[in-house]
């Protein structure tokens, strides 16, 4: 289930609809600086925040689609489930059609 951090203040469905990311680069490097005092103690310095933005930046350029894909998995999963819902199948008949009723 994709996580939806709104320090934007606006929440997820504001975001998805402006075609936001879900989690930015911000809400990950605040989230590595709860871990990292949680892990050391010590609050993080500001050479170390950028030095995590940075990561975080890099490592999302080069890998756009490792966390897209676990949101259009959710996608896909969620309008099988509805529609299977408005037809009225049974898992026995989810079972039978199986791929063929996504085609």
């Amino acid at each position: 289930m994709p996580i939806c951090i709104a320090s934007s203040g606006i929440g997820c469905a504001g975001r998805l609809q402006r075609g936001d990311a879900l989690i930015t680069t911000e809400d990950f490097v605040t989230v590595l600086e709860v871990e990292y005092r949680a892990l050391t103690g010590d609050p993080i310095t500001t050479p170390l925040r950028e030095i995590f933005a940075k990561t975080i930046s890099r490592f999302n350029r080069e890998n756009p689609d490792h966390y897209v894909a676990v949101g259009v998995q959710n996608s896909v999963r969620r309008a099988f489930e509805s529609n299977c819902f408005k037809l009225e199948w049974d898992l026995r008949r989810i079972e039978d059609v199986g791929s063929r009723s996504i085609a």
